[in-house]
Order: C-alpha cells, then structure tokens, then sequence
C-alpha cells in the first residue's frame, strides 16, 4: 500500500528515518513541558486532544516524509552528491556504513 507514491523504496525508508530522527528532538520539550491546565469535561478533552495530536500528528507525519522524500530525491540527482557518496564509501571501513 503505497499512499504517498513512493516509488523507491530505499529512499522512502530513510526519508521514514530521517523524518522521525528530526521530529523527536522537537516533541521532547512538549513532553516534558506539558500543557497548562484548564478544565474542562472529559469528552471536550478527548475530542480536543484526539484533533489536536491524533489527526495532526497523522496529517504532519505524511507530508513531513513526503517532503523530506522529495528533497533526498533531489540531492540523489546532483552530481556533486554522487562524487561525495563515492568518496564517503572509500573512505568508510568496508566500502560503507
């Protein structure tokens, strides 16, 4: 099931990676921050929360990896980027990570 039109999945993994390894950092802070109190009934709660976090986190997960999919996509076609990946792996043990 393909939703966002990956079409290389390589990529698609690491830009999965990627993605979650820059997104993290952030939400910490919120975590241990919190949020303030108000009070409220717990349906206005769950309903706030559920749009809030559940829809929100979804929708920014899907565009944040198609966004990150589409900028690796372009650094793969730059010669430059090419010449790098091959110095990289003669300079890593093993030809690479």
């Amino acid at each position: 099931m393909n939703l966002l039109g990956l079409s290389n999945p390589d990529l698609a993994v690491i830009s999965a990676l990627v993605f979650n390894a820059v997104i993290i950092p952030f939400l910490i802070p919120l975590a241990l921050y919190g949020v303030p109190f108000r009070p409220r009934t717990a349906i206005d709660l769950l309903r706030r929360n559920l749009l809030l976090y559940g829809v929100g986190g979804l929708l920014s997960a899907f565009v944040g990896i198609k966004l990150v999919y589409i900028l690796l996509g372009w650094f793969e076609l730059q010669p430059w980027v090419q010449h790098l990946g091959v110095v990289v792996a003669h300079l890593l043990p093993l030809g690479g990570l």
